[in-house]
């Protein structure tokens, strides 16, 4: 844990996300307003859930053609054990036709509704009716490598996990939200992201790309702790 880790003290939950932006490795503080506009979600709870309804973190996962790789980044995140309270991982969909939706919806059976759901959106106004990624003109022809990377073999075939696997790893105070549109339409990684912070709960957002490992069980209780200890960040 670096104590550099750039943090944003006032992050809005309804804020665009600019697609270029990686965050793989930020977690971010998110400072209520006196509006509480953030705590208007899942009041359906029953009171047995009340560790379903009041999530310590928020994890983002925006997900587009994935597999295999999803599966793994899946059970790493539900498999994380904080110090107190739970996280809530609120995967949001972009389309694609790889597996990884199918994926998902079998997760959310396996897991029942009492760990997870399966939440349909309407889709705002604001939202792009297209990835604006495809109306960029190519930097360079999809054959020829980037200049500043080094030319190397290539990687080893990941081998995914089964719905069995991932289920197993997830720690019941956790709770899996996949978050998508009705129409399924790949919208970018952007408007992916305002989707999941529109829904988030928690104090605290965590944001992972859905081809990423966190191997250590308490990367976010560490992450927390930092947080905490330096509360100016």
């Amino acid at each position: 844990l670096s104590p550099s880790l750039p943090v944003s003290p006032r992050l809005s939950p309804s804020l665009p996300v600019c697609p270029s932006v990686r965050l793989s490795v930020c977690l971010l503080s998110l400072r209520l307003n006196a509006s509480g506009a953030t705590t208007k979600r899942m009041k359906h709870c029953e009171e047995p859930c009340q560790h379903i309804c009041t999530p310590v973190l928020s994890v983002i996962l925006p997900v587009f053609n994935a597999m295999p790789w999803l599966t793994i980044a899946l059970r790493d995140m539900l498999k994380q054990t904080l110090t107190d309270g739970s996280l809530e991982l609120l995967v949001a969909f972009d389309g694609g036709n790889d597996g990884s939706l199918e994926f998902l919806l079998a997760l959310v059976r396996e897991l029942g509704h009492d760990r997870a759901s399966d939440e349909l959106c309407d889709v705002p106004h604001s939202a792009p009716s297209t990835n604006p990624a495809y109306l960029q003109p190519l930097r360079a022809s999809e054959g020829v490598d980037h200049p500043s990377f080094v030319p190397c073999e290539a990687p080893i075939d990941q081998e995914g996990l089964s719905v069995t696997q991932v289920a197993a790893a997830c720690r019941p105070e956790h709770r899996l939200r996949l978050l998508r549109y009705h129409d399924l339409v790949n919208r970018g990684q952007g408007a992916a992201m305002s989707l999941a912070l529109a829904h988030a709960q928690a104090p605290l957002i965590a944001q992972m790309e859905a081809d990423d490992e966190r191997n250590a069980p308490d990367a976010f209780a560490r992450m927390i702790c930092a947080l905490e200890a330096k509360p100016d960040w």
